[in-house]
């Protein structure tokens, strides 16, 4: 195998959706500040350009980012919601532990789609 085979493509297969992952992992332990789109790229093999198709800048990652995890969040609290029974005051203790659940595991995120638009 040649040493140009060995490495990273240049062309990713989803680049998108591997610079959100990389970015909600990184997120958690670098914070909104630890973010580069130069460094994601580097991270995952692809020039510092190849980003940009796909985020025009920072902020658009950040809100993309934001957007995923506001979908996590919403699936978490359906999915505890439908299985929950009893009264509205149950329900709500089901909801609020969700919530502190996903804040607990997630806080950088929960920080991130809390912040006001257009924060970084």
């Amino acid at each position: 195998m040649s040493v140009s085979a060995e490495r990273s493509p240049y062309h990713h297969g989803n680049l998108r959706e591997a610079l959100l992952d990389r970015a909600e992992r990184k997120l958690e332990v670098a914070g909104v500040q630890g973010l580069s789109l130069r460094e994601l790229a580097r991270e995952l093999g692809v020039s510092h350009g190849a980003p940009r198709p796909h985020f025009l800048d920072k902020q658009a990652l950040l809100d993309a980012l934001a957007a995923r995890g506001l979908e996590r969040l919403g699936v978490a609290l359906d999915e505890s919601l439908s299985e929950a029974e009893g009264s509205f005051t149950d329900r709500l203790e089901i909801f609020a532990a969700t919530y502190v659940e996903f804040a607990t595991r997630r806080p950088a995120m929960l920080k991130l789609i809390s912040r006001p638009q257009g924060a970084t």
